[in-house]
C-alpha cells in the first residue's frame, strides 16, 4: 500500500485550532480570509437534503454581512473528533441592511448558531449548520 492511500486523521488539537481560526475570521468579516479555509470542492448541506458549493455559501454569508455589518460571533463550545469539529456560538449585531427580502429594521439580534465542519488536508470540506431562525425573525419583527 502506498502512502498516498493511507488516510490520515486531523488531530483533535488541530481541529480546535481550525475552529478557533474559523470564528476569528468570521469576526473579521473578511470573506477572502474566511474562504481561504475552505476546500475548492466544499459542500454545504441544507436541512432539506440539498447541497451547495462555495459560491452559494459565500453569497449567503455576504448577504448576511450586508444586513448585519456589526455582527459578532461569540463561541460557546467547540467539540472536535474524527476529522470533524462543531462550534456553537451566539451571534449578535444590528440589522441595518435588507435581509431575506425585507428592509432593514435597525433592531438588534442575538441568536444561537451551531455549525459542524468536516476537515481534510487542513481545509473545510463539508458543512451542516443550524441557526435559530424563529428567534432571529421574531427579533427583527419586534
Amino acid at each position: 500500500m502506498s502512502s498516498s492511500n493511507v488516510e490520515t486523521r486531523t488531530s483533535t488539537a488541530d481541529l480546535h485550532r481550525l475552529a478557533d481560526e474559523y470564528v476569528r475570521r468570521v469576526n473579521l468579516r473578511d470573506l477572502d480570509a474566511l474562504f481561504a479555509l475552505y476546500a475548492p470542492d466544499f459542500r454545504n448541506h441544507a436541512a432539506d437534503g440539498t447541497a451547495t458549493g462555495l459560491e452559494e455559501t459565500r453569497a449567503v454569508l455576504a448577504s448576511f454581512l450586508d444586513a448585519v455589518p456589526d455582527f459578532a460571533a461569540t463561541p460557546v463550545r467547540v467539540i472536535a473528533e474524527d476529522d470533524w469539529f462543531a462550534v456553537s456560538f451566539i451571534l449578535t449585531g444590528t440589522n441595518t441592511g435588507p435581509f431575506n427580502g425585507t428592509p432593514a429594521t435597525g433592531r438588534s439580534i442575538k441568536v444561537l448558531e451551531v455549525r459542524m465542519f468536516k476537515v481534510a488536508d487542513g481545509k473545510l470540506t463539508e458543512h451542516w449548520g443550524l441557526i435559530d431562525l424563529a428567534t432571529l425573525f421574531a427579533q427583527l419583527q419586534s
